[in-house]
């Protein structure tokens, strides 16, 4: 009978150690899916925050080569513009003498005063001018210069403040 109990004994702690070993896997098993779907959430998420970063990139990179371009685009047409206008201010120099002069004296204004610094060609077509003229200018057009106040119609200049009042205008006629 001891032996009997001792052997009931043995088979419920078997059969305890059994079940404990059987709910120890579970709980393992458990563990390792909990764990294998947290693994999946973390890769999910890093990918997920990665793509959002690449795109982010990508769209600040874009935008960088967008605006570039933009610059690029806009250095271009200002060189053109430019390039223009310092073709119009050869060919003005380069006019003939009749429309050299025409085009000098329309910039003349009234009344002037004071002391004239010219060009060599300009200086020719303001002597009619009772002023004191000089033709030591580099460049084509005059200067007048007073007491109260320096007027610039040098060929550049002129074609520089025609440029700033029209380069809306124009770059609207050349590049849409």
């Amino acid at each position: 009978m001891v032996q009997e109990i001792l052997k009931n004994i043995d088979l419920k702690v078997q059969a305890e150690l059994e079940k404990i070993s059987q709910e120890k896997n579970k709980a393992i098993l458990g563990l390792e899916k909990n764990f294998e779907k947290e693994k999946q959430e973390k890769r999910e998420k890093a990918k997920q925050e990665l793509e959002k970063k690449a795109k982010n990139e990508i769209a600040e990179f874009l935008q960088q080569k967008r605006t570039e371009l933009k610059f690029a685009v806009l250095k271009e047409k200002n060189k053109i513009i430019s390039q223009a206008y310092q073709k119009a201010v050869r060919k003005i120099s380069e006019l003939k003498d009749q429309e050299f002069e025409k085009w000098i004296k329309s910039l003349v204004p009234k009344n002037v005063l004071g002391k004239i610094q010219a060009g060599k060609r300009t200086a020719n077509v303001l002597k009619f001018l009772d002023l004191q003229i000089e033709n030591d200018l580099k460049e084509e057009g005059f200067l007048v210069i007073s007491d109260e106040l320096d007027l610039d119609f040098r060929v550049s200049q002129v074609l520089e403040r025609l440029k700033q009042e029209q380069e809306p205008e124009i770059i609207k006629l050349l590049f849409e």
